[in-house]
């Protein structure tokens, strides 16, 4: 197994300007994009843990809240689409990722903001092995 929240975070903070990180920042004036592993399943033979698929959610912040934030969110959300589907062609430390596949995104504001934070939540399959 590999740690694929570590390096989806170290390539998306070398590809775009927002901050990319595990957990919501302590300062949330600034747009960010959160990567939280929900799952992962093996591709290969149940007695090999070698290639698997992570199943990841990346939430696109933007920078304030309330509605008149939306499109920020939108325009971040894809952004990260963009340079999650370039992810196997780049280098990565300890692993190999050999495809991202998309699962959805969707518009869902965060409600513990008031008011409500705009966020988008793109839902991705990245499978990889160790390299």
């Amino acid at each position: 197994m590999i740690d694929v929240e570590a390096i989806t975070t170290t390539y998306l903070d070398g590809q775009i300007a927002t901050q990319v990180v595990p957990e919501a920042p302590d300062d949330t004036s600034e747009a960010w994009v959160k990567v939280t592993l929900i799952d992962s399943g093996q591709i290969a033979a149940k007695d090999q843990d070698h290639f698997n698929v992570y199943y990841l959610q990346l939430d696109c912040y933007p920078s304030g809240d309330g509605v008149e934030h939306q499109e920020e969110a939108s325009d971040l959300c894809l952004e990260v689409r963009e340079e999650m589907a370039a992810m196997p062609a780049a280098s990565h430390t300890g692993a190999v990722v050999t495809a991202v596949r998309f699962t959805g995104s969707r518009r869902m504001p965060d409600t513990e903001f008031k008011p409500p934070r705009q966020r988008y939540i793109v839902s991705a399959d990245v499978y990889a092995h160790p390299a």
